[in-house]
């Protein structure tokens, strides 16, 4: 049996101390396996967040432990093997979005034409290849999600963490990049694990995990969806028209 990716054994997380301090994340235990798909729900500041950040080891627990079995130590995470999509803009302003995706690659050693060309690819896959040459100031808000994840899915990861990928995009544009979003990680044979307050995302993962004051309830109960297989240069999805962000 393969190792997981990561997992979670009695994970908690306090911010301060004394009568002040906030308990984000309680005695968490929990696994991400290879090609798994998991939809994490509950209320805001229910410790959605801060769960991502210690699987993908952006914050360390202050209790328990976080491990990856699968993917090896801590430090050896990114920029390729694990990737984060965060809900606010995460682009570097002085960089074009061409730039912003090719630098991950760049730094996980791809030569600068390889990684321009597979930087235009999956800027194409989410319809923002076009604003190659913009910088992050130029662009919606929507537009600079699309190029984040595309960002992520670049470098070819194991395991994606996104965190509200679809909050900044209207309804229905927002089911068209999530399905494009999880083609892309089937292709890549990556995990994808995401956090939404809508159910409608959620019901496109297979496994629904549900967080409500810092602790998370884990069962393979979504309803799933079956993503087709396709190369990431042969996906042919129908254009995506991006209306006003909530």
């Amino acid at each position: 049996m393969a190792e997981p990716l990561v997992i979670a054994e009695n994970a908690s997380r306090r911010f301060g101390s004394g009568p002040t301090a906030v308990d984000a994340v309680t005695d968490v235990n929990c696994r991400v396996e290879a090609n798994d798909r998991i939809a994490i729900i509950g209320p805001s500041g229910s410790g959605k967040s801060t769960l991502l950040h210690l699987l993908g080891n952006l914050d360390q627990p202050t209790s328990g432990t976080v491990a990856w079995p699968a993917l090896g130590v801590a430090e050896a995470l990114r920029p390729s093997r694990v990737v984060d999509i965060f809900q606010g803009p995460s682009l570097i302003p002085v960089l074009s979005v061409n730039e912003n995706v090719r630098l991950p690659l760049l730094l996980a050693g791809t030569a600068l034409a390889d990684a321009d060309a597979i930087a235009n690819e999956a800027l194409a896959l989410f319809e923002v290849d076009h604003l190659r040459d913009k910088l992050p100031e130029e662009l919606s808000g929507g537009q600079a999600q699309r190029v984040s994840i595309a960002r992520a899915i670049a470098v070819r990861p194991w395991l994606i963490l996104a965190d509200e990928p679809t909050g900044q995009l209207d309804s229905a544009t927002a089911i068209r990049v999530m399905s494009r979003l999880l083609r892309a990680a089937d292709e890549l044979g990556a995990a994808l694990v995401v956090s939404t307050h809508d159910a409608r995302i959620a019901d496109r993962l297979s496994t629904v995990w549900s967080m409500a004051g810092g602790r998370l309830t884990t069962s393979p109960a979504g309803q799933g969806w079956e993503v087709p297989r396709a190369s990431l240069g042969s996906l042919r999805p129908e254009p995506i028209q991006e209306g006003v962000p909530r």
